[in-house]
């Protein structure tokens, strides 16, 4: 993917960064590290190319051949009298 490109929502340009990614494929998530991916220097508005989004959905549906972490997942709550 070429990058220098002028961002479609601000005069920022889009360049190429290597990111870990959060993806989600059919209600499951799946972290991937090392992803090519264009950022915008200004808005940090994310560009993807079509390349590494096929790849990123190949590599969710194989999911099960990759390591597995247990991430706790809890809820956000104000306590009793401290909301703003």
């Amino acid at each position: 993917m070429m990058y220098g490109y002028q961002c479609e929502y601000c005069d920022g340009t889009v360049e190429e960064r290597i990111v870990t990614e959060d993806f989600r494929h059919k209600g499951e998530l799946v972290i991937l590290h090392n992803v090519p991916v264009g950022i915008c220097n200004c808005c940090r508005t994310r560009y993807y190319n079509a390349k590494v989004l096929k790849r990123l959905e190949k590599i969710a549906v194989e999911k099960n051949e990759l390591p597995t972490l247990s991430i706790p997942v809890g809820e956000f709550q104000w306590p009793e009298g401290e909301r703003p």
